[in-house]
């Protein structure tokens, strides 16, 4: 969570209201700042070793919705495999994807 709250926080990125500290489980869910699409930025995120998940992965096909996608900017980041450090890397490697795309 401190990788995420300093390098993603500051570029708009935002968390599910509800998440305050993560007691465990295995992923948490961001969502990046408009205009960004979570598919672009988890396509451009893989070519620098970052491998995430877009929301749209999760959705519920043919879920009534209207309109947009409420998964479209929302990327799911899994912590459950990896040493502390390089999930910090991966994040780090992440902001700079979502600052560069921001550009």
């Amino acid at each position: 969570m401190a990788a995420i709250q300093e390098y993603l926080l500051p570029l708009g990125v935002t968390l599910p209201s509800e998440v305050q500290e993560i007691a465990g489980g295995y992923f948490i869910w961001i969502e990046l700042p408009q205009p960004l699409c979570a598919s672009d930025i988890a396509q451009l995120a893989l070519q620098e070793g970052v491998k995430v998940a877009s929301g749209e992965l999760f959705k519920v096909q043919g879920d009534p919705a209207p309109g947009r996608s409420r998964f479209e900017n929302n990327i799911r980041i899994c912590f459950a495999w990896e040493q502390e450090s390089k999930l910090t890397e991966g994040v780090r490697r992440l902001a700079g994807v979502i600052q560069h795309a921001m550009n």
